[in-house]
């Protein structure tokens, strides 16, 4: 075949009507896609979203696409500047060619600025450019051409059909078991789930036929045929004994045969029992009364012996025809509920594309949008695919190119199937066919290795492959660069990089066997003699390190144990995820913790979350912990009640991180005695990522979220993702283990494959396999389970376990490590036609480059292994210390809240709260002011908060009053024992919001009130975060004391406030401080600060004066909190307003305690503007620059 590399720069050559080109593994698949991508770009003049690319899996999408801009971004810099060197020979070729729809000046120049034209062009589309999963573009079609294709663009994406199906089965076993006798005995499923698993199969491949084929007809002619015969034998013979277990069985079922012959005639579901307990070799027999000799089948049944096996065959028969009906019905119910799951996406198009009607309209829309096709990975299509591309452009004149590699076709199990790549293969001409033909991954000998060890033998059986599809053709080798060579005690290259280590053993070793334990052992003693500094070992010019080794397993189980051997060597590794993040004992915790946030009032959901392993708790801490930052039970109360708040007006997400900055999950995480704590960490952060997505994604409100989350948690309920799957903490300077599967596609510095002689092809329930006929394929599903079914299943597993060990084998770059067993007499473990690794090493190859050593003792000496001894690594981010962490407290986010508290550090909070809203019972009045009615606490202040932040100051007051009156309702506020006492406090409400509003606010002779303010000239809850200081050793906040003693010269000056902050031994976080303002707003060229308090003052209106509000401020610090927010306005004025001055453009703060404040007086207003003297030091104190 061609070069593919000789296709780009060739004008003759542009894959119209459909090119398929063969990338062996290394040999720069992805590299040649970007430049075909780039030609259509450039020669042909393509726009980004008229050029369709598809891959198969949304990690390999992102790649492509990142690759994809790069290409582009590369040729802008060499038309756009000098050439450099290192592009010249790649993009030349492609920039040389002609340009299809040339600009009006074709000179030098105005070809060149018209390729320019058109990269800057796809560098500005690119976020539009049409790059998809097949799955992602059948249903960007479905949506955008619903009409076309006679579909619902809405319908909602379920991620797998168990359940639909399931709900088909039941309804036909209703209507055929249970309606009438007749048709009960005509059911040929012997149970329910029988006939669910024969659904399900051939829903898995929609166009696979169910065999075997036998008209309905015919089958109930030779099944009631059988019926009559046993019927008649029976009576002859009534019963018989078995000679053994089998022939006891299928005795016990003609017996039950016969009972049920004397009622109604025999159901379909007794032969099938029946034909069942037959054994595979049909090798039973029985003894007669009186006669001691052992009888055949033949004679035990004389009249039926000969029809069981087309009666068999009639049963089967039905059964398919039954599951194949079944089949067409999944589309039609997801229709019904509205549904499309990933199969019915490709089934609609492809159906769409097929009909008589519209699929003509359709095909035109698509090609219109679409005028070039890429498809990446090929090999691993399937019949419903191919047949949609083909469609839509393997008869235009758009180019249309096919890249894969059939060598690494191994996703079966996905519905990748082989047999459509080569149908493709046969399909198009040979002048449209190319090959990649030069390794540019590993090194010189590696390559050379792998050739020998996959070269084709001299004869048809020894085709490397087992397929005469697929022939091994030797690659060539560019090498690796210097600084990516392997070096192994000066010797560089490795003249034996392939390196086969043969374990002596007789017999079958069990996954348990001491030799199989040997094998995960000396794998992690080689790893850490590479490791080992000493030993010599480097990659160009430095140490090894664990993240340049790959450990490929065939199953999670084998990767457990080679973890557990790399633990006891003290190997960082990573392991691919295998389990679902909802089974982490921590995603109970977290369920706990949703229940908490999502009812806050309720005490036992919070005792139970502060038991977990999630939270602090002075219960759970050690006797030698510092308990000083520990919160009592009624702050965890309020703090759950504030992140509640923050979920029901934010999110989810808002609310977790509202918590972690309050008490810090993730350092408590690494403070517990976890085997590893990271992991910890990791799966807490994608708990919580995974509940703010779903309940984005879902439109899920709090409720709905935490039952979504607790179905998860049951295994039978629990949704399929790949999301859902454990994530590793990291995969930094560590050994990577995982499946061969999820390694397709990567590469490794060294590759060690210590399993692969135990894979052997796994059963099915039912075998799968093709027959070939006339060039093409059919897919079969075999319902019999019959031997000739089975051995053809099991030989096309056993050609994908051998494509499998191909892609193991050729994901290194500079060394390979392969694990096999043999006897003493030197045979290979395991029969050739079985395990594929024996195949492939019963082959002869040339072993010039491959290294082979036999392995009959245990290579370390008895007891504890050699360590790994990390030498200049750096330490853990989070490490122990006598089961406590050591976390920099000094870091963080902090507030006036927690600034003001009485604790001696300063505890990170994302919200202000209130000093004083503690929640308390519903007072009895102890004065005639009703406003006093309302409880002190949180719920009031809350209320009362988003009263005056819901409604408009200037509207009239019945406007005013129906707002008023929905917020209260809301938070159930006025509710009390009696209809009077709850219009009392309703009564008292709507006359505290008419004081505060109209209250005098100013000096003259500008005085005013709130309800001149325009909603335009008002903000509420204005969040703001500034840099604190980080260049002052433990900063304390009594260093503030100085600066208010010295500059402090307004009427409100406290010296008692002043004094009390003075003796603090606060440390002020060097991290950001943040705060919520309750309001602020303009009026007359000034801006001036609100908030709201709804603090008692002990329920005596007099307290309201100045002097008991002073008191009060200073009690809970209040000055500190507006001198803070003083600070933080000033700093966003002066950089967001021109010729800001602090005098002349800032009015003050006022604090209106809400239950004092009364019409046309100061009463409850507390008024200051402090000196731009003042702001100007605390600015300097407080914040970084």
């Amino acid at each position: 075949m061609d070069d593919f590399t000789q296709w780009i720069g060739d004008p003759e050559k542009d894959c119209t009507g459909g090119a398929l080109v063969e990338a062996s593994a290394g040999t720069g698949k992805t590299y040649n896609i970007q430049n075909f991508y780039l030609r259509l770009v450039v020669s042909h003049g393509l726009r980004v979203e008229n050029i369709l690319v598809v891959t198969f899996t949304e990690a390999a999408t992102q790649e492509l696409r990142d690759r994809l801009r790069c290409i582009l971004n590369d040729c802008h810099n060499f038309l756009n500047t000098t050439p450099d060197n290192n592009n010249a020979a790649r993009l030349t070729p492609i920039t040389t060619l002609p340009l299809l729809d040339p600009p009006a000046n074709q000179n030098a120049n105005g070809v060149r600025a018209e390729q320019l034209r058109r990269v800057r062009r796809a560098l500005i589309d690119f976020d539009s450019a049409a790059i998809f999963t097949i799955h992602g573009f059948c249903n960007r079609v479905l949506q955008r051409y619903a009409f076309e294709c006679g579909t619902d663009p809405d319908a909602e994406l379920i991620s797998e059909q168990t359940e639909i199906i399931t709900d088909i089965c039941r309804i036909w076993w209703r209507e055929n078991n249970y309606s009438t006798p007749d048709t009960a005995a005509c059911n040929p499923f012997a149970k329910f789930e029988y006939l669910v698993k024969a659904v399900t199969a051939a829903a898995a491949d929609f166009d696979a036929t169910l065999k075997p084929t036998i008209s309905e007809e015919e089958c109930y002619e030779i099944l009631n045929n059988l019926k009559n015969s046993l019927s008649d034998d029976l009576t002859k013979i009534p019963e018989a004994a078995g000679t053994n277990e089998a022939t006891r069985k299928l005795e016990e079922q003609l017996q039950k045969i016969k009972s049920k012959n004397k009622q109604i005639s025999i159901p379909f579901s007794h032969l099938y029992e029946f034909f069942a307990a037959i054994p595979a070799d049909g090798k039973v027999f029985w003894k007669f009364p009186g006669d001691s000799k052992k009888k055949e089948i033949s004679l035990r049944l004389p009249e039926s012996a000969g029809l069981i096996a087309n009666a068999k065959q009639a049963l089967f028969a039905l059964q398919a025809a039954i599951a194949t009906q079944l089949r067409y019905k999944i589309n039609d119910s997801l229709l019904d509920r509205s549904a499309i799951t990933y199969d019915a996406m490709l089934l609609r198009l492809r159906q769409a594309l097929r009909d008589a009607q519209g699929g003509e309209r359709l095909k035109e829309v698509l090609r219109a949008e679409f005028k070039a096709a890429l498809i990446d990975e090929f090999q691993d299509t399937d019949p419903v695919q191919y047949e949609i591309f083909k469609t839509l452009f393997g008869s235009s004149d758009s180019p249309f190119l096919m890249v894969g590699d059939p060598k690494q076709s191994i996703y079966s199990f996905r519905s990748g199937d082989i047999f459509t790549y080569y149908q493709a293969a046969s399909e198009i001409k040979n002048n449209n066919k190319a090959s990649l033909g030069t390794n540019y991954r590993s090194e010189n000998n590696l390559v050379e290795a792998v050739n020998d060890f996959f070269q084709e033998g001299d004869t048809t059986s020894q085709c490397t492959f087992m397929s005469p599809h697929i022939t091994f053709f030797r690659v060539k080798s560019h090498g690796v660069k210097p600084e990516h060579q392997l070096c192994d005690n000066t010797v560089t290259p490795d003249p034996q990089p392939f390196k086969i280590r043969y374990y002596i053993h007789t017999g079958k070793p069990s996954k348990d066997a001491p030799v199989t334990s040997q094998i995960y052992n000396d794998t992690a003693d080689e790893i850490v003699r590479l490791l080992n500094s000493s030993n010599g070992i480097t990659l160009g010019d430095r140490h090894l390190r664990p993240s340049d080794i790959a450990i490929l397993t065939c199953t999670h189980d084998e990767a457990s144990h080679i973890a557990t051997a790399l633990a006891k060597r003290r190997i960082p590794f990573v392991k691919q995820p295998s389990k679902s993040i909802f089974s982490s004992p921590l995603a109970q915790d977290f369920a706990l913790l949703l229940t908490a946030l999502l009812n806050p009032f309720d005490q036992r959901a919070v005792n139970s979350t502060l038991a977990t392993n999630l939270l602090r708790n002075a219960c759970k801490q050690t006797p030698t912990a510092d308990t000083s930052d520990i919160l009592g039970f009624d702050e965890w109360i309020a703090l759950f009640r504030e992140a509640h708040t923050i979920w029901l007006q934010r999110s989810f997400f808002e609310a977790f991180q509202f918590i972690n900055s309050y008490v810090d999950i993730y350092a408590h995480l690494v403070s517990c005695k976890s085997i590893d704590p990271e992991a910890d960490i990791a799966t807490v952060r994608q708990l919580a990522e995974i509940c703010h997505i779903t309940a984005n994604n879902l439109h899920l409100s709090p409720t709905a979220l935490q039952r979504w989350f607790s179905r998860q948690l049951d295994k039978e309920h629990r949704e399929e993702d790949d999301s859902f799957k454990e994530r590793p903490a990291s995969d930094n300077s560590a050994v990577r283990i995982m499946t061969i599967f999820a390694a397709k596609g990567l590469e490794f510095p060294i590759v060690f494959v210590p399993t692969l002689w135990r894979k052997t092809p796994a059963g099915t329930n039912f075998p799968t396999y093709h027959e070939e006929t006339d060039g093409t394929a059919e897919k079969i599903i075999d319902l019999t389970t019959s031997e000739d079914g089975k051995t053809a299943a099991f030989n096309e597993k056993l050609q994908e376990d051998i494509r499998l060990a191909y892609v193991a084998l050729t994901r290194a770059v500079n060394r390979l490590y392969l694990t096999a067993i043999k006897n003493e007499d030197g045979e290979i473990y395991g029969d050739p036609a079985k395990y594929a690794l024996s195949y492939l090493l019963t082959r002869p190859f040339k072993d010039d480059f491959i290294f082979t050593k036999d392995i009959d003792q245990p290579t370390a000496p008895a007891g504890e292994p050699t360590c790994w001894e990390a030498l200049n690594i750096e330490p853990l981010d989070t490490p122990y210390n006598n089961g406590q962490a050591e976390v920099d407290k000094k870091h963080g986010h902090t507030s006036f809240s927690a600034l003001a508290s009485h604790s001696a550090t300063a505890t990170p909070v994302a919200r202000d709260i209130d000093s004083s809203d503690t929640d308390t019972p519903d007072p009895e009045p102890q004065t005639a002011d009703d406003i006093f009615l309302f409880p002190g606490g949180a719920r009031t202040g809350d209320c009362w908060h988003a009263i005056f932040e819901k409604i408009d100051f200037q509207s009239d007051t019945t406007t005013i009053r129906d707002k008023a009156n929905a917020i209260l309702n809301s938070f159930n506020l006025c509710k009390s024992t009696t209809p009077e006492l709850e219009q009392r406090k309703r009564d008292a409400a709507h006359n505290m919001i008419a004081a505060v509003l109209h209250a005098p606010l100013g000096t003259p002779p500008d005085t005013f009130s709130l309800a001149d303010i325009p909603l335009t000239s008002r903000r509420s809850e204005l969040t703001f975060h500034f840099p604190l200081r980080r260049d002052t050793p433990d900063p304390k906040l009594s260093q503030l004391a100085d600066i208010l003693t010295a500059t402090w010269d307004t009427p409100a000056r406290n010296q008692t406030f002043i004094d009390t902050i003075g003796k603090s031994q606060r440390t002020i976080p060097l991290g950001y401080l943040t705060g919520s303002i309750d309001l602020l707003f303009h009026h007359n060229n000034r801006f001036y600060i609100v908030d709201w308090k709804s603090n008692r003052l002990g329920g005596e209106t007099q307290n309201f004066a100045t002097s008991g509000i002073a008191a009060e401020m200073a009690a809970h610090s209040y000055y500190l909190q507006y001198l803070i927010y003083t600070v933080a306005v000033d700093g966003f004025l002066r950089q967001n307003l021109t010729n800001y001055n602090y005098d002349q453009h800032f009015g003050g703060a006022y604090y209106l305690f809400l239950r004092g404040v009364r019409p046309n007086s100061n009463h409850g207003i507390f008024h200051d503007r402090p000196s731009a003297t003042t702001i100007a030091h605390l600015t300097t104190a407080l914040t970084y620059t």
